[in-house]
């Protein structure tokens, strides 16, 4: 009867004390066989891991490019922990401890800087839309090469035929959509360019989440765009 098998690789040893002969074929060339499949990362599919793999044995998909090792629990197919490489997308979620940095490149880096703050020390630059749900702080400068939008705020001209000279005339505004907020406040400037002679006054009341009224006086009847801004605070 040979030795307990090596646990890990179950490669046969034989009986140390002389009694037993070694054999080429099981006690060499089979052990030999199984060194060299587990050596680096074993070459797999998605649907041929091994069912009975060792704490820490290696796989490669062939199928998928993505990599993993045992981490030795049961059952087996739940025991891969995905390795992340340059050749297979990453398909698990990347854990860094709480005080760890993502450093990219020798410059940039993102890291946790409170909970549910996500955090970086350099310039961030976004080609694409962007859809913020919570608060954004900004420690400097920020730059939009874009167009900024926001759902509290809210810009459009209206067109206002005063219904007689020097009498202030106004319009109802109805915006498209609500804005968020529970205070607002509106600025308005006439499209024109004779203020002060012919515009002698533009105003602006009753900004809400839904509307507001836009006036305008001037010394004839000469239809006047209004251009107004309201914010939600």
């Amino acid at each position: 009867m040979p030795e307990t098998p090596t646990p890990r690789l179950g490669l046969r040893r034989p009986l140390n004390d002389g009694s037993e002969l070694v054999n080429v074929q099981t006690d060499l060339n089979q052990n030999a066989d199984k060194v060299d499949l587990a050596a680096g990362f074993q070459p797999v599919t998605s649907t041929t891991r091994p069912s009975a793999p060792f704490s820490g044995e290696a796989i490669f998909e062939t199928d998928t490019s993505r990599s993993y090792y045992s981490n030795g629990t049961g059952p087996a197919s739940g025991s891969w922990v995905e390795v992340p490489n340059a050749a297979g997308t990453f398909g698990s979620t990347l854990k860094l401890a709480a005080s760890a940095q993502l450093a990219i490149g020798a410059d940039v880096n993102l890291f946790r800087n409170a909970a549910n703050v996500l955090r970086t020390n350099d310039a961030l630059i976004v080609d694409g839309a962007t859809t913020l749900s919570g608060a954004v702080t900004a420690s400097a400068n920020v730059s939009v090469n874009g167009v900024l939008t926001a759902k509290n705020r809210i810009v459009g001209t209206v067109t206002i035929t005063p219904s007689g000279a020097n009498t202030p005339t106004s319009a109802v505004v109805t915006f498209p959509a609500s804005l968020t907020g529970s205070t607002f406040y509106g600025q308005v400037t006439a499209a024109v360019n004779v203020p002060g002679s012919q515009v002698t006054g533009v105003g602006i009341t009753g900004e809400s989440s839904t509307g507001c009224t836009v006036w305008v006086t001037r010394t004839n009847t000469t239809a006047t765009p209004i251009r107004y801004v309201v914010e939600g605070f």
